[in-house]
């Protein structure tokens, strides 16, 4: 047993860092080769002595080579080859549609044919459609046409952020289109004959139209969750509400859901089964049974959308079931590893992904933990209830410890309410609220009288459970806390949660050694000689910069923003960032001019991220209110600079300077302007200032020649950079502007004038999230690529 569960996880660690370190470089064929090599070689000498490092090395360079799912080779016909050019019309058949929040919708089409130019093409592909407005008028399997322009997803290019592109890879998905309106996409021809994939996707669709007439407005949105996982109807408060108590995983379709389902049917099968003589002498019912509920399972899984928990749990059903069947036994754990393996085999791109991260790590923790502890506590001895209740704790505690890392790496955030409210929370939704769901939902073609009296009943549960979780939250102790750390202290905590594992396992001498890595990793300070830095977020068409002083303060200028309702650049770039830097601690933050692309990300920043000081040229009743509701929440105080020149001497002979223009109509022409300088090294930050305030600034300027120059205005033509650069010497400049953004910045003249110049340049939209740094002998320039500053 225990050469087995090594096995089982020792492969899963090997294929994983093989996954792991091809997400940091190209993979290559010579790397496939080698993995096919190695795994030949094995097989051929594993008898012998040392051969066992064959079949790691094996894993590592697979997993290694799988990582080409994110970009796969050109075929054919491929809808890749059609992207990024002119407008086409493209037909496919629809694969899947969901429905998101704000009337938006997701719509997964398999391409088959383009027309360009009034010239038909076969392709292939998937596409994935972005509409923001309109009713769905068409049903998975219908042909559909639409005519738009096709894009291949990308990244912002800035450390931390969510990566869309491999999420999309992960699905097939390479291409991606938008619509203004469902209008816009033309029904071909309806789908003909049964299709599987149809017959779940209009269950799902009745399932709920049936929830929305039962249940009230506002609970509707958790039914649904809890029915068949639509999740896209939850408002942001609801699942803010539903993060800040821990309970989230009771509103998405997991493996808690499946057990219940399995439960059900394993009740009635053996209630039937052990009525029939003919089976009972054929085989005992746990030996078939299991094998006999898969098909209804499966079911359930297509019908829920095949979420990476809910399979996660199917495959593990299967796996019992064929363990069963051939009546043999498997350590949980084994069962585990097993069954991440084959997933990652099967998906490698899922291992970035979160829903498969806490899933396996939450069932981990329980597996490891609850068993173990029950045993030392002699739960069995205990009275019924209190042994329930005691499990439940324990199993709530376990999962939540285990996912602690991840949690605080994807969301920042950590929810004490979760490990009191999951007491109440679990038994409700688990035991009362799902099977209502699942029953109404069974009930609705048979009595939707009797389904509407169900799916009220499960919204009446819900409700209970979320007046419970505001008044634990009520309490400020409880309410959830914001948590950021770098990648260093989140390894450090893993490596923490890794020993008690092993303590467990009474492996004690290297329990041990991990504390005084961990222990090393966490407080082991960091020689660094002094420098300057300037980390320039690419964050789509605003600005976005931090300065890291020589004495080690972080001072934050601007904080971009998008015109975007449903995205946040400060909540989704801004705080990710910071956290994967390791900052953690603000003392300033600058806002040169209250313009949305400068302000709109900093509200998230001042609300949850450690801030000394806010500063601006503006009073604070004429700050923009999202600013000020954030400061009002951090209980920071606003200073509004003076006109004129600010000057500090910071440590190592650094020096640091905040200028105000004059005040002018034009809200650009009063940007704060930022100069810092480490000895023969200095920086120009400008805001947005146009002709006239540059002109004011050169009037005013006590500095000498400025090595490092941002464009002002984002290259505009009417900045006069060319006066800036040829006043102030300037040796290197960038922009910070959006991809294809439709302002044409930088102006192809601005950029002409630098070429001429012998100026180095640099642009966020090309070039990504940009690190300047500076030891007071010359800038140095990193990019950031495959996720570190090269």
């Amino acid at each position: 047993m225990k050469a087995g569960r090594f096995n089982a996880f020792s492969c899963l660690f090997f294929l994983s860092a093989g996954i792991m370190l091809a997400s940091f470089a190209e993979p290559s064929l010579i790397v496939v080769a080698l993995a096919a090599v190695l795994a030949a070689a094995w097989l051929v000498a594993r008898r012998f002595a040392g051969a066992f490092f064959l079949l790691p090395a094996a894993l590592v360079c697979f997993g290694f080579s799988l990582y080409h799912h994110l970009s796969p080779p050109l075929h054919s016909g491929d809808i890749r080859s059609f992207a990024g050019g002119e407008a086409v019309s493209v037909q496919g058949r629809v694969a899947s549609i969901e429905n998101r929040s704000l009337g938006r919708t997701a719509l997964d089409m398999d391409a088959s044919q383009i027309d360009s130019r009034r010239i038909g093409v076969v392709c292939r592909g998937k596409v994935r459609v972005f509409i923001e407005t309109g009713e769905s008028s068409v049903r998975v399997g219908d042909i559909v046409r639409f005519y738009g322009r096709l894009k291949r997803p990308h990244s912002f290019g800035t450390p931390g952020e969510f990566d869309f592109p491999r999420h999309l890879a992960r699905q097939g998905i390479y291409v991606t289109a938008a619509l203004d309106r469902f209008e816009d996409l033309v029904l071909v021809r309806q789908s003909a004959g049964f299709s599987l994939a149809r017959f779940f996707s209009q269950q799902r669709d009745r399932v709920v139209r049936h929830i929305d007439g039962a249940v009230s407005e506002d609970l509707s949105p958790f039914v649904k969750a809890l029915a068949v996982g639509e999740k896209s109807s939850l408002l942001p408060v609801q699942r803010d509400l539903l993060a800040r108590g821990g309970v989230s995983h009771l509103f998405a379709i997991s493996g808690l859901h499946l057990g219940i389902i399995a439960s059900f049917f394993y009740g009635i099968g053996r209630f039937f089964y052990c009525r029939s003589e003919t089976f009972l002498l054929m085989a005992p019912p746990r030996r078939l049974l299991p094998a006999l509920i898969l098909p209804l399972l499966g079911g359930y899984l297509l019908l829920t959308g095949g979420a990476i928990p809910t399979l996660r749990a199917f495959l593990m059903a299967v796996a019992v079931a064929l363990f069963c069947l051939s009546s043999r036994r498997s350590h949980p754990l084994h069962l585990l590893a097993t069954v991440a393996f084959v997933f990652l085999l099967a998906s490698p791109l899922s291992l970035f992904e979160v829903s498969f991260q806490l899933s396996f790590a939450g069932v981990l923790g329980i597996m490891v933990v609850v068993p173990h502890v029950g045993t030392a506590l002699k739960l069995n001895r205990w009275p019924l209830v209190l042994r329930w209740g005691t499990l439940l704790f324990l199993t709530t505690l376990a999962a939540t410890l285990a996912t602690a890392p991840l949690v605080a790496l994807h969301f920042h955030m950590f929810s004490p309410a979760g490990l009191l409210s999951n007491l109440v929370a679990v038994p409700a939704v688990g035991f009362a609220a799902v099977p209502l769901a699942l029953a109404g939902s069974l009930l609705g073609p048979i009595s939707p009288l009797l389904a509407n009296l169900t799916f009220a009943a499960c919204g009446d549960i819900v409700s209970a459970v979320l007046m419970v979780v505001q008044s634990l939250l009520s309490f400020s102790v409880l309410d959830s806390m914001s948590i950021f750390l770098s990648p260093i202290a989140i390894v450090s905590l893993s490596v923490l949660l890794v020993v008690v594992f092993l303590l467990w396992r009474r492996f004690y001498w290297i329990s041990a050694g991990l504390t005084c890595v961990a222990l090393l990793l966490t407080f082991l300070p960091q020689a660094e000689s002094p420098a300057i830095s300037l980390t320039v977020f690419s964050v789509g068409q605003g600005d976005a910069l931090l300065l890291t002083t020589p004495d080690g303060k972080h001072h934050l200028v601007d904080g971009g923003g998008l015109y975007s309702e449903t995205f946040d650049v400060g909540e989704r770039l801004l705080l990710p960032a910071l956290a994967h830097l390791g900052v953690t601690e603000l003392d300033s933050v600058i806002m040169t001019h209250a313009h949305p692309d400068h302000y709109l990300g900093l509200g998230a920043v001042l609300a949850r991220f450690p801030v000394r000081t806010f500063r601006s040229a503006l009073a604070k009743e004429d700050l923009p209110r999202v600013i000020l509701d954030s400061l009002r929440m951090a209980e920071v105080s606003p200073e509004t600079l003076p006109e004129g020149w600010t000057h500090e001497d910071l440590d190592h002979s650094a020096t640091l300077g905040l200028y105000v223009p004059p005040q002018v109509g034009d809200i650009n022409e009063r940007s704060v302007v930022l100069f810092a300088s480490f000895g023969q090294d200095s920086l120009l930050l400008t805001g947005d200032l146009e002709s006239a305030g540059v002109n004011g600034l050169l009037d005013h300027f006590p500095f000498g020649a400025i090595s490092l120059l941002k464009l002002p205005h984002h290259g505009s033509r009417h900045s006069s950079t060319e006066v800036l650069v040829d006043s102030l010497g300037v040796k290197a400049a960038f922009a910070s502007v959006g991809l294809g953004n439709h302002y044409g910045f930088p102006h192809s003249s601005v950029v002409n004038e630098l070429v001429a110049r012998q100026v180095s340049f640099y642009r966020t939209d090309w070039n990504g999230s940009l690190r300047f740094v500076s030891e007071g002998d010359g800038w140095r320039v990193y990019q950031w690529r495959s996720r570190l500053f090269r």
